[in-house]
């Protein structure tokens, strides 16, 4: 957990720092990060609605081995809803190099992993998320 954590942040950083890089995107690359438009909207929305899977259930019956206290009022996995999905793009050594290399990381970002990140909400706050990955 603790590698998960340091490594999102060291990427934060580095994206805070390279926002000027973000500015040359092409609108395309833009797009495709939006789920509605992904063509991989029909899996993600069956990898969430899978009855066998049933994410909420999971996390409303597992609330206590998670130990996620945001979840502890939760007794009804029709209580959770789930947020806007995101892409999260998972760097790799080509991304890192254009990024300490200030060059653009659009064509890069088309050559990596990614997941799609879905928040889970419990009274209108994020109580925990779902990853669904997509590699490479």
């Amino acid at each position: 957990m603790k590698k998960v954590l340091t490594f999102v942040v060291i990427a934060i950083l580095i994206l805070i720092s390279t926002f000027p890089a973000f500015a040359a995107t092409p609108i395309n690359t833009l797009v495709k990060q939006q789920l509605d438009l992904a063509k991989e909207k029909d899996q993600v929305e069956r990898a969430i609605s899978d009855s066998q899977s049933n994410p909420k259930k999971f996390l409303v019956d597992n609330k206590h081995e998670l130990g996620r206290k945001e979840l502890m009022n939760v007794s009804n996995p029709d209580d959770l809803i789930y947020g806007k999905a995101y892409k999260v793009y998972i760097a790799n050594k080509e991304v890192i190099q254009d990024l300490i290399d200030r060059k653009n990381i659009s064509n890069a970002l088309l050559n990596t992993s990614y997941e799609w990140e879905i928040p889970v909400k419990f009274n209108n706050r994020s109580v925990a998320s779902i990853s669904i990955f997509f590699g490479q």
